[in-house]
């Protein structure tokens, strides 16, 4: 954290040095991935002249670090505070509302089933369905459904970016069940995001398993933002498969 905090005061000061004539468009900023260094042409993007309000709203959703000289351009472009916690999305359409109340009153009755039956009825569900009730079914709810995973069915999980919190939750709340599901291999479209793939390489060698944390790992130098994150999972992928 000290050395990003370091980089983004080094990239704001040297700013005062580059010339103001250089103009950077909403699409040019917006295509870059999210990092440090977008972080600083989103601050360069809201100080042009430009620059409309709509385009500062929409544009701060990618920042990975709000400083205070963003603060102090975003507030000056919008008369908006930008908030470190907030999330910036559009907000949810009334069809929108409608579709999340009737999906959580189908993981109600999913979950109140007793025996085996709530992960057996939960296998029935499209793959959506199955990730938001790992996602929304609560502690307790998600101990309903500890049972493991076929591999099958966990390389199609993968294949969703919600998966990742799923993972999280399971994780934390230590359902052992669905855990062993952690040492399935993933799907080769997957999208689990380096946190996940570093999460899932580890949980995989504390198991004795380090073919599939080699893949993890291997995922995980794929997916990194920076360099010296990449730097670190082809490492663990060394120790890993002891492939030079």
């Amino acid at each position: 954290m000290k050395k990003y905090l370091l980089f983004l005061t080094l990239i704001f000061a040297l700013s005062t040095t580059v010339s103001s004539a250089k103009q950077f468009s909403y699409e040019q900023v917006n295509s870059m991935p999210k990092s440090i260094e977008k972080d600083y042409y989103i601050w360069r993007f809201l100080g042009q002249k430009s620059t409309t309000k709509k385009q500062s709203i929409s544009i701060v959703k990618d920042v990975r670090y709000v400083s205070p000289k963003l603060k102090k351009a975003y507030k000056k472009k919008t008369g908006k505070k930008l908030s470190k916690k907030k999330k910036y999305t559009k907000p949810m359409s009334a069809e929108a509302k409608a579709k999340l109340k009737s999906k959580q009153k189908h993981l109600k009755t999913l979950i109140k089933s007793k025996s085996k039956k709530p992960f057996n009825n939960w296998l029935k569900e499209k793959n959506k369905v199955k990730i938001f009730a790992l996602n929304n079914a609560g502690k307790s709810g998600r101990a309903k459904l500890n049972h493991e995973i076929s591999d099958k069915l966990w390389r199609e999980l993968t294949t969703h970016a919600s998966f990742n919190k799923s993972i999280k939750r399971i994780n934390k709340e230590g359902h052992k069940k669905l855990k062993k599901s952690f040492l399935n291999s993933p799907a080769k479209g997957n999208k689990l995001s380096y946190a996940t793939c570093m999460l899932l390489g580890f949980n995989a060698l504390d198991h004795s398993k380090p073919t599939v944390g080699g893949i993890y790992f291997s995922q995980a130098s794929k997916k990194a933002y920076h360099r010296e994150d990449a730097d670190r999972a082809i490492f663990w992928s060394y120790l890993a498969t002891k492939e030079k």
